[in-house]
């Protein structure tokens, strides 16, 4: 629900996936790794995501986000 409340209330951030891969699914499991890559402040920053999801019906979208492991990877510093 905070990320439901707080979604686009800091215009000057922005958010984006790339690179989104599907590694593993057993019809009610998913592991999924992506790219999170964001500006802040003209600061670029990327990190590598992997997340585990599970079928549930009860939520938005059918899924519910079980755990999710965040590294940062190298970036530039400054947004062009």
């Amino acid at each position: 629900d905070l990320m439901r409340t707080e979604y686009a209330t800091k215009p000057e951030i922005k958010i984006w996936i790339e690179n989104c891969r599907l590694r593993f699914s057993d019809q009610n499991v998913f592991i999924v790794i992506y790219e999170e890559h964001g500006i802040d402040k003209n600061r670029k920053r990327v990190s590598l995501i992997t997340a585990v999801l599970q079928k549930n019906q009860q939520q938005v979208n059918g899924l519910e986000w079980v755990h999710i492991s965040e590294v940062p990877l190298p970036s530039p510093e400054t947004a062009e």
